[in-house]
């Protein structure tokens, strides 16, 4: 059974279309990648599976909701390709306060938080997000996105602009997730990784 169906989704800015008439569906577990060139609507797509744009036109469904519904947001876990960061706090401090926001109790939510940054390699998690890389302040992102726990995933570009190393350890780490019977859909330029972890990919361009 699909925990994400999408049916003719359009999204138009003005007079300009950047997606058109898309549709696929995701199964429960599977990774998921959508690939194409710059401007070809993944980015786009992936915002409005995640309710954070409205489409023009189409419909989605993600874990039984319609994207923006609250009940839906505690199903998901959203990773943007650029994202900003509370650089005063400290990593435990940061994650710590979302999973407040989603009303994780206290016990789980440092079980949960320290495990995921265990798993990622993070160390100096009581450091600043401002005096962190690049490569652990994705980190600390990719743990947000599952502070709630949730049973679908979307990333978009999740190692764009990391080095080798750090790259591997999230691909890794999406694998395990799938693994654990999370679904998984995130955009990529490397085809390199999308071949090597996607159990299906839906390539894009000029928004279909």
């Amino acid at each position: 059974m699909a925990i994400l169906d999408v049916t003719d989704l359009r999204k138009e800015y003005g007079g300009f279309v950047a997606v058109e008439g898309s549709s696929f569906s995701i199964e429960r577990g599977e990774v998921f990648g959508v690939v194409g060139p710059n401007g070809a609507g993944k980015t786009t797509t992936l915002k409005m599976l995640a309710g954070l744009i409205e489409p023009t036109a189409g419909t989605a469904v993600v874990a039984g909701h319609t994207p923006g519904e609250p009940a839906m947001a505690r199903q998901l876990g959203f990773l943007p390709e650029e994202s900003p960061l509370y650089e005063e706090m400290t990593a435990i401090d940061y994650l710590e306060f979302f999973a407040d926001l989603y009303d994780v109790p206290t016990d789980v939510a440092r079980e949960r938080i320290h495990d995921s940054l265990d798993r990622l390699d993070l160390e100096h998690r009581d450091r600043r997000i401002g005096n962190m890389s690049k490569g652990m302040q994705r980190k600390v992102a990719i743990a947000r996105a599952l502070v709630n726990d949730p049973d679908v995933l979307i990333f978009d570009e999740p190692a764009s602009g990391l080095d080798p190393l750090t790259t591997n350890y999230i691909i890794d780490f999406t694998r395990e997730l799938s693994d654990e019977g999370k679904t998984i859909v995130f955009s990529a330029h490397n085809l390199f990784h999308v071949e090597s972890i996607c159990d299906r990919v839906a390539i894009m361009n000029e928004g279909a």
